[in-house]
């Protein structure tokens, strides 16, 4: 059985602090990152690695809203509507010492309801430039183009809890993007989901990010018996592959007793979010809690040859670093266990 781990933010961005990473006890995970090989390779990101591993090709953009829009819209309502989609998720924006920061979903909540009512006045507002938009998830919408714009985006996951002002979509044609989310944030300013919510101190929807576009790919390709995630776009590629997806297991030692061969993989986003808004305490806490629920059992499964080959893959910046562990690299007794803080 061969399991692929991938742990965006496993370790720390910031590498100044390594000081409180001191602190964090992880004698399994420790283990395993000193007796593994470690590769590394330039990334652009979870959405790059997952795509590439799906055998999907670069447009102008990663082609996420597409793929992920096949697995929101279980109806197909909009299928013929367009062909170029983007995402467009709900977000806040706010000004702080001349910079815009941008907060997702991970920080405030949006119900489905919510969500269809906004995208029901953005319709009725563009239907004159051909634009549809829709939301089949409270925090995914999507936003289709009549043809295909010259245009390169950043992902959601890249701005998120981050200054905005150097990270709009690159295009040419900088008017139509420019006058697209300007009169989309002048719709969200007295939209009635917004006077009331700013009513009940919750923040407001007061713009999109639009990322992610492209038209679907038109082949798939998936290397594992089953994807373990709940992650959206690991769980849209493995459906358009017809590869088994599932939620994540309560209880790893259960589910590595009820899988006994096969090839894995399981995305664990936990930490992305705790990196990409710098809360470093519930970081901590946070991968405390996987050396319990996940590195620890994973450990003991490959000292009794129950895994065949263990790999981890992690993102720094712009590397993706992978790190390989079979049964026999255990037995590198020349090799003393690292702290957790130097692989950083």
């Amino acid at each position: 059985m061969h399991i692929h781990l991938l742990i965006p933010n496993l370790f720390w961005p910031d590498i100044s602090i390594k000081e409180i990473i001191k602190n964090v006890s992880l004698p399994a995970l420790e283990t395993m990152l000193t007796k593994s090989q470690l590769n590394q390779q330039p990334s652009e990101g979870i959405e790059a690695w997952l795509c590439e591993t799906f055998g999907i090709s670069k447009q102008q953009d990663w082609p996420i809203a597409p793929i992920t829009l096949r697995l929101d819209d279980i109806g197909h309502s909009m299928k013929s509507s367009s062909t170029y989609w983007l995402r467009a998720d709900p977000v806040h924006l706010r000004v702080a010492n001349n910079h815009l920061l941008l907060a997702d979903s991970q920080i405030f909540k949006i119900s489905l309801k919510e969500a269809n009512q906004i995208t029901d006045t953005l319709n009725r507002y563009f239907a004159k430039d051909e634009i549809s938009f829709a939301a089949f998830h409270p925090d995914r919408w999507y936003m289709g183009l009549p043809k295909t714009p010259n245009l390169q985006t950043r992902p959601l996951s890249y701005v998120s809890g981050k200054n905005i002002n150097a990270q709009l979509p690159m295009t040419p044609d900088k008017g139509l993007t420019h006058r697209i989310l300007n009169e989309i944030q002048m719709l969200l300013h007295e939209h009635p989901i917004n006077l009331t919510r700013e009513a009940q101190g919750e923040l407001t929807i007061n713009s999109v990010w639009l990322w992610g576009g492209g038209m679907i790919p038109k082949q798939f390709c998936c290397n594992f018996d089953q994807v373990w995630s709940n992650y959206s776009l690991a769980n849209a590629l493995a459906n358009a592959c017809n590869t088994q997806h599932c939620t994540l297991p309560l209880d790893t030692n259960k589910w590595l007793q009820s899988i006994n061969k096969g090839n894995h993989l399981v995305v664990i986003d936990l930490l992305q979010e705790k990196a990409q808004y710098n809360i470093i305490n519930e970081w901590c806490h946070c991968i405390n809690e996987l050396e319990q629920k996940w590195f620890l059992p994973l450990l003991n499964a490959i000292k009794k040859d129950q895994i065949k080959q263990l790999t981890i893959s992690t993102f720094n910046q712009d590397l993706v670093k992978q790190f390989q562990l079979t049964p026999r690299s255990l037995w590198k007794f020349w090799t003393f266990n690292k702290t957790f803080s130097t692989f950083h």
